[in-house]
């Protein structure tokens, strides 16, 4: 049991109970009755020790016995009653979604202090992992996952230009995927039989120039029609 600091009753408790066990039997410091007595207000028994020379000390004098506990001296604690209580209306108003950074700048307080403070009462860290939530319509159709031991490469064209702010031109001009029409031949569960869908492909010569004249082109026109 940790060492404390006693209040007056309780050092007048103590020398009750030790002169009560002491007149049953005189024991030493170090025997069994006296240890436990020790150890039941968390002292070590040269403590106890200490504050007999102390009464018999005033006794020989003359004086009142007297064992009432000093100031408390030494740097003063930070984690005062009113800090403990506005540390715990903080958290429970922010629902314990703090940090210890964030702690440190609304209470003013260390943030090593904060964290001892918390560890030594028993509070505990928990971090919050966010999951994304499915909209409707992907819990009525769960999405296609594709496998990532073949991952599909595209190929893109991509045009941008100089930002323009004063014709409102922010330099994205557009971004294209380069794919090629097919039919399909037979029923799948992706299409039906004759349905027409887009599969990637390379960039040829035909391909690049039906790209700069049907889309490049006219995306730059619109973009810069102000000019």
């Amino acid at each position: 049991k940790k060492k404390k600091q006693l209040t007056t009753i309780e050092r007048q408790n103590l020398l009750v109970e030790y002169n009560f066990i002491n007149k049953l039997q005189h024991f030493s410091l170090t025997s069994g009755p006296i240890i436990n007595l020790c150890n039941k207000y968390g002292i070590h028994y040269t403590t106890l020790s200490r504050y007999l020379r102390k009464v018999q000390k005033q006794v020989k004098n003359g004086d009142k016995p007297n064992v009432a506990s000093l100031p408390h001296t030494g740097r003063p604690t930070v984690m005062t009653s009113q800090k403990v209580a506005e540390l715990e209306e903080v958290m429970e108003v922010n629902k314990y979604r703090l940090t210890y950074r964030d702690l440190s700048t609304l209470l003013e307080i260390p943030k090593a202090t904060i964290a001892r403070y918390c560890k030594n009462n028993g509070w505990k860290v928990r971090s919050q992992i966010v999951k994304p939530i499915l909209s409707e319509n992907a819990k009525i159709e769960p999405l296609r996952v594709q496998s990532k031991h073949n991952i599909p490469k595209i190929m893109v064209l991509t045009a941008i230009s100089r930002p323009h702010p004063r014709i409102h031109v922010d330099g994205k001009i557009g971004l294209w995927r380069i794919t090629e029409t097919k039919i399909a031949e037979r029923k799948s569960k992706n299409h039906e039989r004759g349905d027409k869908y887009e599969v990637d492909t390379t960039l040829n010569a035909s391909k690049f120039f039906d790209l700069m004249t049907k889309k490049v082109i006219p995306s730059v026109r619109r973009n810069f029609k102000t000019s």
